[in-house]
């Protein structure tokens, strides 16, 4: 990682946080995004990916720009810094997945002093396995899609902690403390509470 990213990381913590009494209509502004996969993931896997955490962030006035690991090299500058690292494969498995991993967390956010900083990791494996043995019928057609559908949920998930410096969950919607396998690619209606990001006025977790 740059000097500059990381000089970056140390000094935005506290860019995104929301007016008192707005909530997640407040975020407004831009945040770039740096990408770190350790495995290349297909074109609609990252397209999927960006679609839908836009679909979750659309009440919002924040602009979420994307950069690969390979763009931050000498002479990158960017105000507001996430780093989101993918590890492991990406990839829908080729075969039928086996059952879904449930010995540990889909993807964890960094903390420091009681500080949430803007570094994600998230167990690509675990969400791809998870992912794939939830789809019915034609989504296996699609599985790069749903895959990338399911990686932008826990990747969406993983950003609210970091712009609201947020360490509890909501009791359902997208940032529930657990997403199941099925809640992880199916396709929500506008008004259904379980595919939006849910807070209150203030911008804590709904009870």
């Amino acid at each position: 990682m740059s000097r500059t990213v990381a000089a970056a990381l140390i000094m935005m913590v506290a860019a995104w946080l929301p007016a008192v009494g707005e909530g997640l209509a407040s975020l407004s502004g831009s945040v770039t995004v740096v990408m770190e996969s350790e495995k290349p993931l297909p074109s609609e896997a990252v397209l999927a990916l960006k679609k839908e955490i836009d679909r979750l962030f659309a009440s919002t006035r924040l602009r979420i720009d994307w950069v690969s690991r390979g763009e931050t090299g000498l002479g990158f500058e960017a105000a507001d810094i996430v780093v989101v690292r993918l590890r492991g494969d990406c990839r829908a498995p080729s075969m039928p997945a086996g059952p879904p991993d449930e010995l540990g967390p889909l993807a964890w956010t960094h903390v420091s002093h009681g500080t949430v900083l803007p570094f994600s990791e998230v167990e690509c494996e675990r969400v791809t396995r998870a992912a794939h043995s939830a789809l019915i019928g034609g989504e296996r057609v699609r599985a790069q899609q749903m895959v990338g559908r399911a990686l932008g949920r826990v990747v969406a998930h993983e950003l609210i902690h970091i712009f609201l410096q947020q360490k509890s969950h909501a009791a359902k919607g997208i940032f529930r403390r657990g997403l199941t396998p099925r809640q992880l690619v199916e396709t929500f209606e506008d008004e259904d509470a379980e595919g939006r990001i849910l807070l209150d006025s203030k911008g804590k977790p709904t009870s």
